[in-house]
């Protein structure tokens, strides 16, 4: 083994004195711990000694080092709960000041003196309190308990106490209580429980229905009518949950309610439909709310009215409604209830369908109000609406009603006195006389409509004297289809309307016509004015027009239409040429399973020719196994019903036996919106199932080789984890070694340089001085840094309002802000509360203080801010100082990085802002900096984890 270094060597030899020192008082904490425990506890324990002069020494040494724990006596002496430390033979060896003020004895009477003998606690209690004791020593834990308590001046309390063993370097001390007084809280809960006994009473002679349901559904408590009006007895109601109770389709709401309620919701007029315990409907209506007791759930508490009979009615009504509104709608004219100032009360569907408009754009509207009647006919309505107040009889009139799309139809109105929702009111009937008006004016207007067919028809029409073969009446369309006006037109005859090559085929059609032999000639091409040809279709009619016989044909032209069948033709060549050429298989069945249409890729995919495929259903052509039949067939019917699938991967069977992997999608193809059939495309997968396989054998290597570097990573890790341990313990002994010689330096020079008279060496003096000075804060502040940066290193956060720690720092750097002549301004609101190590909060404000400090010029102004979004607390400080360029802002965080002149200052160490990153990483924040440049200032950035006053008083109890 090779010889340690001495640095090393004293560390070992601390740490062995120090675990020698921990043997000595394990020896006190074993013997102390005997008296009281039972006999199988105490034959385990191997430190048995009787000299009691040794055991009382050891006692006070221990019972010293208690006391000298500042933090812990603090702690002890603010919280307002009493706590006692008990030794293992029942010994009160310490208490706080709650615990003497709340039994009333002083220190001298209670402390040193067993806690069963004090008259404190009941007797009965005592065998009670030992038994707690010794579970704890065993490490078992144990429940607070409620006990009494007597005073000293006699009264009797109520207390609330939990044990715990103390223990320090693993050795058990003894055991402490923590007491709470609850004597108020016991009043209350009787107070409470009086008050429960009342409502309780008026619960249960309540006429409403009353039930509290747990978390998870059993009822808690229900009163004399819910049993009543359930039929149940109080014996069953702890096998019954809510679900029991419920109307199987008020169910999944109820619950959703319920969740609600569970959550803190109160609910009002819900309605639903309880089951008695025959079956019987029960229509409730109620409100339900939440209990909590401390913060917990507890159970819900609904108080429910019996609505049934009120249900019934409504429901007779709803019915008697609907035979009215029935009978309403079913009338074939158009019907409304209107009041006596003429608002729509009611209105049938014949007039929605007849007007256009809505229900709800009439009723309740004053039909004056609305577009649905000309103003000539409102003053119709209005005039005979105040002949029949009067009670004058009306007969029936004619008005005009408007459509939505401003049509106007007429009508005949007949109105009747009748009650609606018990008031008079007036049921108007509305009868279409549209088609009369039509038969009146069939004739008068009969001339006109033929002339405007004629001249608005989309369709040429031509009518030719059939002796003649001259045109003697011309439509527009016509003229158009031939690109004549009507006078050059008229001129012409049927022969100068065909080309040469078609005219003894036009002849003839138009001869046949007018036999009455046909009616339609299809294609006939026409030759128009410019010299064109256009395709046309002619219906004709033979009829006699002033004595003369005529036909009368409509020219429909289809040379547009002609041009899309060719275009048609020429697309359906060029889909059968990629039909037959694609590289997938594409199968056309129709919706009952039957193959109509394949393309050449079945041999390739199947083996089998299209002839020996089409006309096949696809479960009898070999396609698959016996097993996968009915399968593809429930597949087959999914698709056809409309179901949407994936791409689908399955087996087919070639013709030659072995089995081919292939991919197929599948599409519904509909006709006039209903299923004609399916269309299939099946691509041959093989070569890619080749690629995956051995894509998975290449991601099992690679798995195989992730694991061997896992283990390798393991392998490294162990070995950095001890080089971290090495480099903690080199750290420690470094602060050792450079800060042993370094402390007499510091204290001597000083005094050296006072008494030194020769200026020149004075001088040089102060040099080293200076220079020792800045290594002993360098080194301090690089161990400070080791030590930050160490796994092992922990913090104690705490909950701190960051104003008043701020204030504390601020006016701890009081001194050198004024020297400097800069003004701080602390603008942190007062609420802001942040989990933080309190020490380590300071150090990073003092780091980041002196930076401000060393960059900013006299009469500079530093502000603090911080804002809180209720995670992070973002905590700024801004100085007016030399500012950072862009590039250096990257690098003021590293280690002994130094901005600008601060470089050649050899009192700055480079490593504050390194430690305030450090500080700030380990409480899990994050650091930054923003400058606008050179001149322009400069604010760092950090954010520490956001607490609260609620956080804070978690702590303290």
């Amino acid at each position: 083994m090779k010889d340690e270094p001495e640095i090393i060597k004293m560390l070992r030899k601390e740490e062995k004195l120090g675990k020698l020192q921990g043997k000595i008082q394990s020896d006190y904490e074993s013997l102390e711990m005997l008296e009281e425990l039972p006999e199988d506890v105490k034959n385990e324990n191997p430190f048995v000694e009787e000299d009691g002069l040794k055991v009382q020494k050891i006692k006070d040494t221990v019972l010293c080092e208690m006391k000298s724990d500042e933090l812990y006596r603090n702690l002890v002496e603010m919280t307002s709960d009493a706590i006692v430390i008990v030794d293992l033979k029942g010994v009160i060896v310490s208490c706080n000041t709650a615990a003497l003020r709340m039994i009333g004895y002083s220190e001298e009477e209670y402390v040193g003196k067993r806690f069963s003998e004090l008259g404190v606690f009941c007797k009965q209690d005592i065998p009670k309190f030992l038994k707690i004791f010794a579970t704890i020593i065993r490490g078992k834990a144990t429940p607070p308990i409620e006990f009494i308590f007597h005073r000293k001046d006699g009264t009797t309390r109520w207390g609330e106490g939990r044990a715990n063993l103390l223990k320090k370097n693993r050795k058990i001390l003894g055991i402490q209580v923590i007491i709470r007084d609850i004597t108020d809280r016991k009043l209350e809960e009787e107070k409470l429980k009086e008050g429960e006994e009342k409502f309780r009473d008026l619960f249960e002679n309540a006429n409403d229905l009353i039930q509290s349901v747990d978390l998870n559904g059993n009822f808690v408590y229900v009163n004399k009518k819910w049993l009543e009006m359930l039929g149940y007895s109080k014996n069953e109601i702890g096998q019954l949950k809510l679900n029991d109770i419920l109307r199987k389709d008020q169910i999944p709401h109820c619950m959703e309610l319920f969740k609600k309620v569970c959550e803190g919701e109160s609910l009002k007029n819900i309605e639903t439909v309880f089951l008695s315990k025959n079956k019987e409907e029960i229509y409730v209506e109620g409100n339900v709310s939440p209990w909590f007791k401390d913060g917990e759930f507890i159970a819900t508490r609904g108080i429910f009215r019996d609505i049934t009979e009120r249900k019934r009615a409504e429901k007779k009504l709803r019915e008697s409604r609907r035979h009215f509104q029935r009978l309403f709608n079913s009338m074939a004219d158009p019907v409304a209830i209107v009041n006596s100032k003429g608002k729509f009360l009611e209105i049938n569907d014949k007039v929605e369908e007849t007007t256009g408009f809505k229900r709800e754009e009439l009723l309740g509207k004053n039909f004056l109000s609305t577009k649905i009647v000309t103003k000539k006919s409102k003053a119709i309505l209005i005039k005979n609406l105040a002949k029949r107040m009067i009670g004058r009889e009306i007969a029936p009139y004619e008005i005009e009603i408007l459509t939505k799309d401003s049509k106007k139809l007429p009508f005949e109105v007949n109105a009747t006195k009748i009650e609606y929702n018990g008031k008079a009111a007036d049921m108007v009937s509305f009868r279409d006389i549209s088609k009369r008006k039509e038969t009146e004016n069939a004739l008068k207007e009969s001339e006109e409509r033929y002339r405007t067919l004629f001249e608005a028809s989309a369709d040429g029409i031509l009518i030719a004297d059939i002796e003649t073969k001259k045109q003697k009446y011309v439509n527009p369309a016509a003229c158009k289809i031939f690109g004549y006006s009507e006078k050059e037109l008229l001129r012409l005859k049927v022969e100068d309307l065909h080309p040469k090559e078609s005219l003894e085929h036009a002849i003839s059609e138009f001869e046949a016509q007018a036999k009455g032999k046909k009616t339609l000639a299809k294609d006939i091409p026409c030759l128009r004015k410019d010299g064109t040809i256009v395709y046309a279709d002619f219906n004709t009619t033979a009829t006699t027009i002033n004595g003369r016989k005529c036909n009368i044909g409509l020219i429909r032209d289809i040379t547009e239409q002609k041009q899309a069948e060719e275009a048609l033709r020429e697309s359906r060549e060029k889909f059968r040429m990629i039909f037959e050429n694609v590289n997938d298989e594409i199968i056309y069945l129709n919706k009952y399973g039957k193959i109509l249409e394949v393309n050449k890729k079945s041999k390739d995919i199947f083996g089998r020719k299209p002839e020996e495929i089409i006309g096949k259903y696809f479960t009898k052509v070999g396609f698959f196994g016996v097993k996968d039949v009915s399968k593809m067939l429930k597949l087959f019917k999914d698709v056809i019903r409309g179901k949407t699938l994936d791409l689908i991967e399955l087996e087919v069977k070639h013709k030659d036996g072995h089995m081919v992997p292939i991919e197929t999608s599948m599409k519904i193809i509909k006709k006039n919106g209903k299923t004609v059939g399916l269309l299939a495309i099946v691509r041959d997968i093989t070569e890619r199932k080749k690629t995956e396989e051995k894509l998975k054998e290449a991601h099992e290597r690679l798995r195989i080789f992730n694991k061997v570097l896992e283990e390798k990573v393991k392998e490294r890790t162990i070995e950095v984890e001890n080089l971290l341990e090495q480099k903690d313990e080199f750290i420690g002994q470094l602060s050792h070694d450079l800060g042993s010689p370094l402390t007499p330096l510091t204290a001597l020079l000083p005094m050296i340089e006072e008494k030194e008279q020769d200026p020149y060496l004075k001088e040089e003096i102060g040099v080293v001085l200076q220079n020792v000075k800045y290594l002993n804060k360098l080194v301090n502040k690089t161990i400070k840094l080791a030590q930050l940066n160490s796994p092992k290193t922990t913090f104690s956060l705490d909950t701190t309002t960051l104003l008043d720690k701020l204030n504390t720092i601020i006016e701890k750097n009081k001194l050198v802000f004024e020297e400097n002549g800069l003004e701080i301004m602390n603008r942190v609101d007062e609420g802001i509360m942040v989990n933080a190590d309190k020490s380590m909060l300071e150090e990073l404000f003092d780091n980041l203080f002196t930076n401000a400090v060393k960059y900013s010029p006299r009469g500079g102004t530093i502000t603090i801010n911080a804002k809180d979004d209720g995670n992070w607390v973002t905590v700024s400080v801004k100085d007016t100082g030399i500012g950072l360029a862009k590039e250096e802002i990257d690098h003021i965080f590293e280690e002994f990085y130094k901005a600008d002149w601060s470089r050649h200052d050899h009192m700055s160490s480079g490593l504050g802002l390194s430690i305030c990153k450090s500080i700030v990483k380990k409480h899990g924040g994050r650091i930054w900096a923003e400058s606008l440049g050179k001149e322009k200032g400069t604010t760092v950035f950090f954010t520490f984890p956001s607490s609260s006053k609620e956080d804070m008083m978690n702590r303290q109890r």
